[in-house]
């Protein structure tokens, strides 16, 4: 069967159910585990200010969030985000995968911080729950709560919706008992100020920070419906709306919540209290009713964190998919649609983490976070509105730009109050991001050269004509060559140069994805791929492989040279170290027999392929271009004239370590070959850019000694396919 390479999310959350995810996300038991701490950074209830400067801080954010989502709905929220802006350069790209690298530290503390919280209101239930003969102690609980959270979102979105819904009912209710309890009994005699309260020193503006970034922590989550994108219901209206409506409301919250709380428990007290909020009931209304409100304080931990983890999947989901990440994690589940990979692992790191101290976790999953997240998208959201036209921006920020600066320089003072602690991680975070990063690249580069089995032969029209002759070939109706008389047939063409063939027709080559973001003006548009095997009598003879996606830029500049080839080649070849691929010359030709073609629709490509540092193939390819007014179609094989040619059959060789560690090459063997069909279709023309529609039908040849008969080149495919078309669209557009 085939196997599709950009699996698919369903839109099912409209503006209450997005909205009721970020307030979940908000509430949870951020205030109920960090008022103390709060409160203890300025050594008084003035730390009431901090609340009111991060309300504004993440209104002006929450701005940028809103305006960012609603121009570019997706899953993966930042992610996604930054590799649009910042990913048409190789540089570039760095920003994207420094902050998955991030998340992956930052996003789940985050999550174990809310499990580790919710054991100081479970040991007041369970006042000797520190007793109970647990291997890890208490702290294993929190770890068990986190792998049956993940259970419970391994389900389709229709249902967590609702879910989520009811769930951050929950949490309203909570926070209306505390509300409504405290007016009803406050005292405002308690609210006094220390007598140096606002003494503008040093101390003061440490302080403030540090306040600051535990609010901060607190309002975490105002950006959840962000990386649910693929996933919401008119994403232009509904996440602008979603994100302000939830940070107002989160915001009155809050502030009412923390001043009612200190208005009944002493600040001085508060400060000390492991579980303020059942301390807080108990001083009202004594143990037994604390004891009960303490359960739906943890019915309020399991929203916040239903909330967090459902959107954070979607960002390993969609940074996976673009082939930034592990591709296990672009897997969705066949029926219920859900990221079962990325919900997984997000479950084991989290409950991993709930084994650390809660107040480091608090500080490194902010500070992790600023450089890359935050302060990257507000400088890409400038960038963003200098490439985008206004009508494509379907929301846009009121005072434009004052909000984004007012974000820029709240987070600029947050990280500079920072502690040095949670500085040093962010630091290492970032830095050891930045390594993996550059191996990758260069892992990338040498994996690419996979492409140039079918791709980086496709343009036949590049370059001088070079004379060649032979009949036509065509793989699409004789099939390619994979075995002694064993013939594969190519994938069904669905691309046709058919004027009656429109976009509606089109649709089936973007597969699940919806054709606005199949064929959006963006670097990292989706690439669809499937794959599926040739086997013979239960034994694997090759892949057949399909291949599509769009590009924006004139046809005939791919008409008229070798871009197409280089960047579907993926650099690998241009530097001469791994891929090589060359036209025969004249000389070479005429002493291989082969006749000039008047016509120079041809060309004979020497091809010399390291495929994953263990194979190489060697031989000619021969291409042939087919021109129509509103495209081209390349018809390429192994050509079969030559495979008796001492210097130019089709061979393959192992490549293996010598003493020295040193890649050699063995004895080569006879390679059955390649061969495909690529079709290039203008559809139509927009500013000056046509909107080319391309599709790659290819069988590639496999042979069991390879790797074993392992599945290592077919999960290869759709990575170095994505990256190659990636360096075609950079390449595309530096010279728009």
């Amino acid at each position: 069967m085939p196997e599709p390479s950009t699996p698919s999310l369903r839109r099912g959350l409209g503006l209450w159910q997005a909205t009721a995810l970020n307030v979940s996300n908000m509430v949870g038991i951020g205030p109920f585990i960090t008022i103390p701490l709060f409160i203890a950074k300025m050594e008084g209830p003035q730390a009431l200010v901090a609340w009111v400067l991060a309300a504004i801080l993440v209104l002006c954010d929450g701005l940028v969030w809103s305006e960012l989502g609603a121009a570019l709905p997706g899953s993966g929220g930042s992610y996604h985000f930054l590799s649009t802006i910042y990913g048409r350069t190789r540089w570039g790209r760095l920003i994207p995968f420094l902050f998955v690298w991030q998340f992956a530290v930052s996003g789940t503390l985050e999550m174990a911080s809310g499990y580790i919280g919710a054991l100081d209101y479970l040991a007041y239930i369970v006042p000797d729950l520190a007793a109970w003969p647990l291997p890890g102690g208490p702290a294993t609980l929190a770890a068990v709560a986190a792998l049956i959270m993940t259970g419970v979102l391994c389900r389709p979105i229709g249902f967590l919706g609702p879910l989520g819904v009811v769930l951050a009912t929950g949490t309203i209710v909570t926070v209306s008992v505390v509300i409504v309890s405290g007016l009803a009994n406050f005292r405002p005699e308690l609210i006094t100020l220390p007598t140096d309260a606002f003494r503008l020193d040093r101390g003061f503006f440490a302080g403030l920070g540090g306040a600051m970034l535990i609010a901060i922590y607190d309002y975490l989550g105002y950006y959840n419906v962000c990386h649910l994108g693929d996933e919401v219901v008119d994403p232009g209206r509904t996440i602008p709306r979603a994100v302000v409506i939830s940070i107002v409301v989160v915001a009155a919250i809050y502030l009412c919540m923390n001043t009612v709380i200190i208005g009944v428990v002493p600040w001085q007290r508060a400060m000390a209290s492991p579980n303020i909020a059942a301390e807080f009931m108990e001083t009202l209304y004594g143990r037994t009713v604390a004891v009960a409100f303490t359960a739906l304080i943890l019915w309020t931990v399991a929203a916040c964190l239903f909330a967090i983890q459902l959107g954070y999947s979607r960002v390993l989901f969609a940074a996976a998919r673009n082939r930034d990440f592990l591709g296990v994690f672009a897997r969705v589940h066949p029926v219920h649609g859900y990221p079962g990979a990325a919900l997984i692992c997000l479950g084991l790191l989290t409950a991993a983490f709930c084994y650390w101290p809660l107040p480091k976790v608090i500080d490194a999953a902010v500070t992790v976070r600023i450089v890359v997240q935050f302060i990257g998208q507000i400088v890409g959201l400038h960038l963003l509105r200098q490439r985008l036209p206004a009508e494509r921006m379907p929301f846009r920020m009121w005072l434009y730009p004052l909000p984004s600066l007012i974000a820029l320089a709240g987070w600029l003072f947050v990280l500079g109050t920072a502690s040095v602690e949670a500085l040093a991680l962010a630091a290492a975070v970032l830095a050891s991001g930045t390594v993996v990063f550059l191996l990758r690249e260069w892992w990338v580069r040498a994996a690419a050269a996979v492409l140039a089995v079918g791709l980086v032969l496709q343009p036949a029209w590049a370059g001088d004509p070079q004379p060649a002759a032979a009949p036509a070939i065509d793989p699409a109706t004789r099939g390619v060559e994979v075995g002694p008389d064993v013939r594969a047939e190519l994938p069904a063409a669905v691309l046709r140069f058919d004027a009656a063939q429109g976009e509606a027709e089109m649709k089936p080559l973007a597969g699940p994805v919806e054709w606005e973001r199949f064929s959006a003006d963006s670097v990292n548009a989706p690439v669809a791929v499937t794959i599926e095997p040739f086997a013979v009598a239960g034994t694997r003879l090759a892949h057949r492989v399909r291949a599509a996606f769009t590009l924006h830029a004139p046809l005939e500049r791919l008409r008229a040279d070798e871009t197409l080839r280089r960047s579907l080649g993926a650099e690998a070849a241009a530097d001469g170290k791994a891929a090589t691929a060359r036209l025969l010359t004249a000389e070479e030709l005429a002493a291989a027999g082969i006749p000039a073609d008047a016509g120079g629709r041809e060309r004979l490509v020497a091809l010399d392929l390291p495929l994953l540092n263990r194979v190489r193939i060697r031989g000619v390819v021969r291409t042939v271009a087919t021109e129509h007014p509103d495209g081209v179609e390349v018809a390429w094989q192994f050509d079969e004239r030559l495979r008796d040619h001492p210097q130019w059959r089709p061979t393959w060789t192992r490549l293996e370590e010598n003493e020295l560690g040193e890649r050699v090459a063995g004895e080569p063997q006879p390679y059955a070959g390649c061969g495909g069909i690529v079709a290039v279709r203008r559809l139509a023309v927009a500013g000056g850019l046509d909107l080319l529609v391309v599709e790659s039908r290819m069988v590639l040849a496999e042979p069991e000694a390879w790797f074993q008969g392992g599945n290592l080149l077919r999960s290869k495919i759709p990575l170095t396919t994505q990256e190659g078309v990636r360096s075609l669209r950079r390449r595309l557009e530096s010279v728009r």
